[in-house]
């Protein structure tokens, strides 16, 4: 009965710990110097968005986050307790960079607000932007894109034209 009891707890143990590290998908970003691949961890529900890349010593090469804003609108991001500097890359709902925002200091509380409203934000490390070459109007493909064609396709109603989106704080 003890070894039971034992086994038992060393499986809620991993459990427990594989749920604080968010899922990883596959992310590309085409340049004018060509395509850019990433694995990104998701930031999908309110904790994990306010939490982000905090408390992490690091981030791995070719690693980033990526916020899924939802419902589309303009948001602040902020490098709260972030450890080390990021590149920020916000993007609009068909995938295209509107905004790139480099070298956010370390554990900074300022604001990077989106400039028009966005469907996700990308943090990879500092200097990544500089490095690849990433620039406004190049192309982010994610599931979260996808995800947003599908729903497009499926509405039956004609669009209407948006009401001027408040601004939303997606601190970490």
């Amino acid at each position: 009965m003890n070894k039971l009891v034992r086994v038992l707890f060393a499986l809620l143990l991993v459990a427990g710990c594989s749920k604080q590290e968010s899922a990883t998908t596959p992310l590309t970003i085409e340049t004018q110097n060509g395509t850019v691949k990433y694995t990104v961890y998701e930031a999908n529900t309110r904790e994990e968005m306010e939490t982000g890349l905090m408390n992490r010593d690091s981030l791995a090469v070719d690693h980033g986050m990526i916020f899924n804003i939802d419902p589309v609108r303009r948001v602040a991001m902020w490098m709260k307790d972030t450890k080390f500097p990021l590149d920020m890359i916000f993007i609009a709902p068909d995938g295209t960079i509107t905004q790139v925002y480099e070298n956010a200091e370390a554990m900074s509380e300022k604001k990077i607000p989106s400039v028009v409203p966005v469907r996700a934000v990308i943090e990879v490390n500092a200097g990544d932007i500089q490095k690849h070459q990433i620039k406004v109007g190049d192309k982010v493909t994610h599931e979260f894109f996808n995800q947003m064609k599908k729903e497009e396709t499926k509405a039956e109603a004609p669009k209407e034209a948006a009401a001027p989106a408040e601004e939303s704080k997606t601190d970490k």
